[in-house]
């Protein structure tokens, strides 16, 4: 069975605690960086459009890792 991306753990934590593990945050990171990786890469010789898509995957990633990281048990 494949395994989600998003599981319930971290649903309930999130409306629990309002907070990200660490791993979470690594798996965050890596698709947003695999899927705007593709878009730019779809987009060449457009030049604007990368840079746009490269600012929107800093914010994103400047969110994530700013995000409260659950607590130590």
């Amino acid at each position: 069975m494949a395994r989600r991306l998003v599981s319930r753990d971290m649903l309930r934590q999130w409306e629990r605690d309002r907070s990200m593990s660490r791993d979470t945050k690594r798996r965050a990171t890596l698709l947003i960086i695999l899927a705007f990786s593709i878009s730019i890469l779809a987009l060449h010789q457009r030049i604007g459009l990368q840079i746009m898509l490269v600012c929107i995957a800093c914010a994103l990633l400047v969110f994530i890792w700013r995000l409260r990281e659950q607590p130590a048990d």
